[in-house]
């Protein structure tokens, strides 16, 4: 996994205009997965982000190393409220 690092670190990704946060982490369960949590100002941008060349680079190159192809999920939430600690 260390020859992923740079891949990890997301730089373009994280330089997008519109991109509130972007960090990759390996599963601490499972150190085969790649968990990528996401925030975008709007769907808009969440699109031009999937579909920017940067992305697709990184895709095509990491596509022969996956073994099967990514899953895609949007969680918005339902509630936010705070929490007391």
């Amino acid at each position: 996994m260390a020859r992923a690092k740079p891949a990890l670190e997301a730089p373009d990704s994280r330089a997008e205009k519109g991109c509130l946060a972007y960090d990759m982490h390996v599963s601490a369960t499972d150190p085969g997965k790649i968990v990528t949590v996401e925030h975008y100002e709007s769907e808009q941008v969440m699109i031009a982000h999937n579909t920017s060349d940067h992305l697709k680079a990184f895709v095509a190159a990491a596509g022969s190393l996956l073994a099967a192809p990514p899953e895609l999920l949007a969680i918005t939430p339902q509630k936010v409220e705070p929490i007391s600690l």
